[in-house]
């Protein structure tokens, strides 16, 4: 009895001993899946975190970049602002000497209503940067102010002074030049060319053009061969006296001969043959802008 006591004690024992090891295994096995899918949880987790932390690297490198580009645009704005108040302060300047001028040319009364006119379009024309041609246009203006100062009214009804754009036309009788037929200047001439010769000083970048003009009466009693020949030679005077007497550099000065072939008058006329027999002195700012402008080309 005692042995068959034991013998079941025993088998219990064993059964409760292979039993608990079943349950140990199992939980164990339960908890090395738990470790595994922890640990992937975990190195997935450590991936993201890597890649956001590039990402955040990424965004910081761009915010510095962008501070940089808003620093150096800022940078940028400031000076151009600087430049543009600069050039605001110019052309203040500018237009208050112009209006400066235009009040002083007023006051002489030097110039008709219609040239008043044209001067006081062309400097509130220089306020639009560039305006090269208003400037050009409102020195010529300047110029013929000048020279109907200089001139006075010794000749007011034998010579004329006007401009045309940027170009001064100077209109001169033959008589103020010349005695009839002939193409040696006389003393009255001088008056007129030290005064033209003046302005050509001060403005080294106007070149003149000299022709010569005649009424359609034949030559009879002088050693000229004709009206082209006294035209030419008048021309080729006033010239030479603006190069020899009052030293303007010859690469500047053009003399040419109409003869009577572009009358301002008409020939039929002792008036109109007045008009005719002139002699014209024109500024221009370069002869081959001048050449361009009565060409077309």
């Amino acid at each position: 009895m005692n042995y068959s006591l034991n013998k079941h004690i025993l088998t219990s024992l064993v059964f409760l001993f292979v039993l608990s090891s079943c349950v140990k295994k199992k939980d164990f096995l339960a908890l090395q899946g738990n470790r595994d899918t922890i640990q992937q949880t975990l190195d997935a987790t450590k991936a993201q975190l890597a890649e956001m932390e590039t990402a955040k690297n990424q965004l910081e490198q761009n915010v510095r970049d962008l501070e940089g580009t808003i620093a150096s645009q800022t940078s940028n704005m400031s000076s151009k602002d600087s430049k543009i108040e600069a050039l605001n302060e110019a052309v203040s300047m500018e237009k208050a000497k112009g209006e400066a001028f235009f009040n002083g040319l007023s006051d002489l009364s030097l110039l008709s209503d219609a040239e008043s006119k044209q001067l006081k379009e062309a400097l509130t024309a220089m306020e639009d940067i560039p305006s090269g041609k208003a400037r050009k246009d409102s020195a010529s203006l300047a110029i013929v102010s000048n020279l109907k100062r200089s001139l006075g009214d010794s000749y007011s009804n034998d010579i004329q002074v006007w401009s045309k754009g940027s170009v001064v036309y100077i209109t001169v009788s033959d008589k103020v030049f010349f005695n009839t037929g002939r193409s040696d200047l006389n003393g009255n001439s001088k008056f007129v060319l030290s005064n033209v010769a003046k302005i050509l000083k001060d403005h080294n970048n106007i070149d003149v053009l000299v022709e010569g003009h005649t009424d359609s009466d034949p030559i009879t009693f002088t050693s000229n061969k004709d009206n082209w020949d006294l035209s030419i030679k008048r021309a080729v005077a006033v010239v030479r006296s603006l190069q020899q007497d009052y030293e303007i550099n010859p690469a500047r000065l053009v003399p040419t001969g109409r003869a009577e072939f572009k009358p301002k008058g008409n020939n039929e006329t002792e008036e109109g043959k007045k008009l005719n027999r002139r002699t014209e002195i024109i500024l221009v700012p370069r002869i081959d802008q001048y050449l361009r402008l009565i060409t077309g080309k």
